[in-house]
């Protein structure tokens, strides 16, 4: 469910958001222990942007960063509501505005 973007469109910070705790959520289903490294590469973004992003991720008590990164409840809320709401604008045709 992956939208193909411009060099020139941005992510919100939502969807910046979004994109890192899915990547969490994705390494801690394989039952290996959650790197920041590859949630970098599979958020695609530069190493300093995701450390500040997952500071304010865990500000905001949506995940841990020890011993590894992993998810709280409130990080799973949001991915699963962020989820949905993705979901219904792109059916609606609202994406492409």
């Amino acid at each position: 469910m992956s939208i193909r973007r411009s060099k020139r469109d941005k992510r919100h910070k939502l969807e910046m958001y979004y994109d890192i705790l899915r990547s969490i959520s994705n390494e801690a289903s394989n039952d290996e222990e959650v790197k920041p490294t590859r949630v970098q590469f599979q958020s695609n973004m530069a190493y300093d942007k995701l450390t500040q992003y997952l500071t304010e991720l865990e500000s905001k008590q949506m995940l841990q960063k020890t011993p590894s990164l992993s998810l709280t409840q409130r990080g799973h809320e949001f991915l699963k509501n962020y989820g949905v709401v993705k979901e219904l604008v792109q059916k609606l045709g609202l994406d492409k505005i």
